[in-house]
């Protein structure tokens, strides 16, 4: 008894461990998960085990009420998310008093309940991979302390009870006889070796978890989605951007702080065939764009410009793609985002971008070129699918196409080409505008050659060796502008400096240009096929506007997204890539480890948190439908089954030339294919069969029970003993009622072996009823004998009781 204790309240302790570790998960806290992990080792041994300390009842009240009124003072002010901290911490404290309490089965209960409250509270909070993981942990934990619970209770009240009847006491509830012997697990027969509670009983735990999530895995699968949208959680802390902003001011970080937290993952899938598309090289993702600098500070120019019919996707949509609809077919590729928990409502994406009708809940900045999700939907993951055109061959392609709905007003091209100026007008970098000359004159390309002008400037600050790239904040000269000081005096800075330099060398030169602002990614997961986007990441680069005339022809011979375009962006990186940011290699040890754990969370993202209506017909239902409808059309065509019998004639195929084809892969594949099918047909059949021939055994054994309930000779015996007053109570056996009823007849009529007779007669009861053995002539004349002394006996007593009562 005591040992079985012993593991119970080690399991309670762990419990409520687990649940504090799930609740702190969610919460990014990790003080009380250590906190509960010191108590419920300290409270094992303190107060389970030596029993040195253990609150009374008034003092754990006492302790109680105060763990309420922190909890009550948490509640104030009322916020979102504040009330079920609150609840949650309170759980956490009544634990802690239950845990330091000399230990009951209502203690025991009370400490499951609270444990599994807690895990409730944190489902709310964190809904990620290596949450589930835990939640499959704590079930195995819970499942071992529900049944050592049971087991505990049980035993303590059969025992007690055995204990109660044996000192003499009327015990009518002890019908446990071995509830005061220790409890003993065996899975053969009695002559085996038994197991004490350990071994078995924790590998048939393991089994029913694993069935139960077996179970749980295939109902979370099949059964269809009665809502249109999945379970994502609204408690999930946004995380705050760094590195990124709606507008940039040179210098004013200082030192940006990397951070290798995830802000979101894409996917590529072909648009027509929905398998995934191949990416390679980085990914640049676009945020916003500023088009005004004055003074080291880009912002937005406040002249908003015409973007003729492009005042939303609706819009855009059946502008853009219905221009596309002849050849979309070809090229269009499919991106999905998953974008985590943020405080900004950005959505960034591969440009040129086009919605999907389901995508329509998006909202569009059209000036700013901005994409906005819902404000509702911040605090939680947020999924969306997009279109583009940006790839060739899997490379993202620097050209962006515009077209009549959406190409920059006379205005705004006009503005893109302004240099900062002062008060008086004139430009505040000098010599930033002549280093620019200094470099288009050195190239020698004409005026007309704006591309390889822009490159030719790209070139001169990404590979020239004059500038250097830092993430360090660097001291300037305070009077001059601050990229004039990077050109002329510190000539070190990160991608803002580099773009900035660039942007406005541009505009020295006449070509409208503008900063864009966003993450450019290379770190591909190569197990989920994902590209996977980290504070880190942030980055900016600079996009230059060329009119149709001014587009290379090789770049409209050949691409069908450029049909009917009047011109395009052009991306520009000024930023060198041996002196970029460091790249999130650096940051991994165990790069393969952390590539599986990266994947592992991509398929709980997408497969079971974002598990909605959709994406279980397009993952499920639709892949099994095809698979069906397949393997039915070749089980219907003549040709397969042809094909398949070639095959497998070839695959033995052992005459000259032929040896080779013994060998062949397509042939051990289908050979493979038809043992395995062989064998499960064979054992589906085998279970069929047991299990019909289960179902006629029990009927049979139902029926047989029902004749042998009635068996002759033991109804004699019944209404012969009912006769003199003796009828079995349900507590009792039949045995055990013979022989009572005997040993009473016996001291009564003065015959010692009426006991002995009664329990022949149960003896023979049991080999017909549960033996399902007839009796033997001598069996049979033994019973009758019996029978009839015991009637003769009761037959006389009967007249005798009847003469006294006659009048």
């Amino acid at each position: 008894m005591t040992y079985l204790e012993r593991l119970l309240q080690i399991n309670i302790a762990a419990m409520a461990a687990l649940g504090t570790l799930l609740l702190g998960m969610g919460e990014r806290n990790a003080t009380l998960p250590l906190m509960m992990l010191f108590v419920a080792v300290t409270s094992v041994w303190l107060t389970d085990v030596t029993g040195w300390f253990r609150l009374n009842r008034t003092v754990a009240n006492l302790a109680a009420v105060v763990a309420m009124l922190i909890a009550l003072r948490d509640l104030f002010p009322l916020s979102a998310g504040i009330p079920i901290l609150a609840i949650a911490n309170l759980l956490i404290y009544l634990q802690i008093v239950l845990l330091f309490q000399k230990k009951n089965t209502r203690a025991y209960w009370w400490l499951a309940v609270l444990s599994l409250l807690q895990v409730v509270v944190a489902a709310a909070f964190n809904q990620g991979v290596f949450f589930g993981i835990m939640l499959v942990v704590y079930l195995l934990v819970a499942l071992s302390a529900l049944c050592l619970f049971f087991l505990l209770r049980e035993a303590q009240r059969f025992g007690a009870a055995v204990a109660t009847s044996t000192l003499g006491a009327p015990a009518p509830e002890a019908r446990w006889p071995l509830g005061a012997q220790s409890p003993i697990f065996s899975g053969g027969s009695a002559g085996e070796r038994r197991a004490g509670v350990g071994g078995e009983l924790f590998v048939r735990l393991l089994l029913v978890a694993g069935g139960t999530l077996l179970l749980t895995a295939i109902v979370f699968f099949v059964i269809p989605r009665l809502g249109r949208t999945a379970f994502r959680g609204s408690m999930m802390v946004p995380q705050h951007v760094v590195g990124y902003s709606g507008e940039v001011e040179l210098g004013e970080l200082g030192e940006i702080i990397e951070s290798s937290d995830e802000l979101m993952r894409i996917n590529f899938f072909d648009a027509t065939t929905g398998r995934a598309y191949e990416v390679h090289g980085d990914l640049y993702l676009h945020g916003t764009v500023l088009t005004e600098y004055d003074q080291g500070k880009w912002s937005f120019h406040r002249l908003r410009p015409h973007y003729g019919r492009f005042r939303g996707f609706r819009e855009r949509r059946e502008g853009f793609l219905n221009r596309l609809r002849p050849w979309s077919n070809k090229g269009l590729v499919r991106q999905r985002i998953t974008i985590e928990p943020l405080e900004q409502a950005e959505v960034f994406y591969v440009r040129p971008v086009f919605t999907r009708e389901e995508q329509l809940e998006l909202e569009l900045d059209p000036w700013h070129e901005r994409l906005f999700r819902p404000g509702d939907r911040m605090r939680s993951r947020f999924a969306c699918e997009l279109l583009t055109t940006a790839f060739e061959e899997g490379i993202q392609v620097p050209w962006v196409p515009c077209h009549d709905s959406n190409i920059p007003s006379e205005s705004m091209l006009e503005a893109l080409r302004q240099l900062p100026r002062d008060e008086e007008g004139n430009v505040t970098v000098p010599k930033l505008v002549a280093l620019a000359k200094e470099w288009i004159k050195e190239s020698g390309l004409p005026e007309e050659d704006i591309v390889g002008r822009a490159r030719y400037l790209e070139s001169k600050l990404r590979d020239s060796g004059r500038f250097t790239y830092s993430l360090e904040g660097q001291s300037r000269n305070l009077d001059l502008d601050p990229i004039e000081d990077f050109i002329t005096e510190h000539p070190v800075g990160h991608c803002e400096y580099f773009a900035t330099a660039l942007a406005l060398m541009l505009r020295s030169q006449g070509i409208p240009a503008r900063l864009v602002v966003g993450y450019r990614c290379d770190e591909w997961n190569e197990l989920g096929h994902f590209y996977q986007v980290r504070q880190l990441h942030a980055h900016t680069w600079v996009e230059a506007f060329l009119s149709a005339r001014e587009v290379p022809k090789e770049v409209y011979q050949g691409r069908w997204q450029w049909h009917g375009a009047v011109g395009g962006w052009l991306r520009l990186e000024p930023t060198s890539p041996q002196t970029e940011a460091p790249t999130s290699e650096s940051r991994f040890l165990l790069g393969p480890v952390a590539d599986f754990a990266d994947w592992l969370e991509h398929l709980w993202d997408n497969y079971v948190m974002e598990m909605d209506r959709s994406r279980q017909k397009s993952a499920i239902y639709e892949p099994l439908s095809i698979w069906a409808q397949e393997m039915a059309r070749q089980m219907r065509d003549p040709g397969w089954w042809q094909g398949l019998g070639k095959g497998l004639i070839r695959m033995f195929d052992f005459r000259q030339g032929n040896v080779d084809r013994w060998f062949s892969w397509r042939g051990g594949l289908t050979a493979m294919g038809i043992a395995l099918l062989m064998v499960f047909s064979y054992r589906a059949c085998r279970w069929v069969g047991r299990r019909v021939r289960a179902i006629l055994d029990a009927r049979a054994a139902s029926r047989r029970r029902r004749h042998l309930s009635d068996i002759e000779f033991y109804r004699r015996f019944r209404l012969l003993l009912a006769r003199d007053g003796h009828v079995r109570s349900p507590s009792q056996t039949h045995r055990e009622f013979a022989l009572a009823t005997g040993q009473r007849l016996a001291q009564v009529h003065g015959s010692p072996q009426l006991a002995s007779q009664l329990g022949l007669i149960v003896d023979a009861f049991y080999q017909v009823r549960f033996g399902h053995q007839p009796l033997d002539n001598p069996q049979t004349e033994t019973v009758e004998q019996a029978l009839g002394q015991l009637e003769a006996l009761v037959g006389d007593d009967a007249k005798d009781t009847k003469k006294r009562n006659s009048p």
